[in-house]
């Protein structure tokens, strides 16, 4: 994945909770993580997994923790949270993950997100 310039102190992950939509499925629910901006993209995008995944995280009362199937969004690059690790998404794919979280049952869905 592609570096960042090292004089940024912070960049922003934006989140598309797609799993919260499950519960509440009027709406994806979208927030920022500011993340400490590191080398690689890869690490920006764990930092924000792993802030969105702790004890006291950000909206916890609001939206699920951070899971395989989300989209994280960071300079305009979009990735899907896979198993182990982020997939560089293209538009037509984050519409289509939107389009999965739309119709299908949690149970259906899971599994079409982690095919990557």
């Amino acid at each position: 994945m592609k570096s960042t310039p090292d004089n940024q102190k912070t960049k922003t992950v934006t989140i598309l909770s797609l799993w919260t939509r499950r519960r509440d499925p009027k709406r994806i629910h979208q927030y920022d993580v500011s993340v400490p901006a590191a080398q690689t993209v890869e690490d920006m995008l764990e930092a924000a997994y792993a802030e969105t995944n702790r004890d006291g995280r950000p909206l916890a009362k609001v939206v699920c923790s951070t899971t395989a199937g989300d989209v994280m969004t960071l300079d305009g690059t979009h990735y899907l949270v896979a198993g182990t690790s982020f997939r560089l998404l293209t538009g037509e794919e984050v519409t289509h993950e939107i389009e999965l979280a739309d119709t299908l049952d949690w149970y259906e869905w899971a599994p079409c997100t982690l095919r990557f």
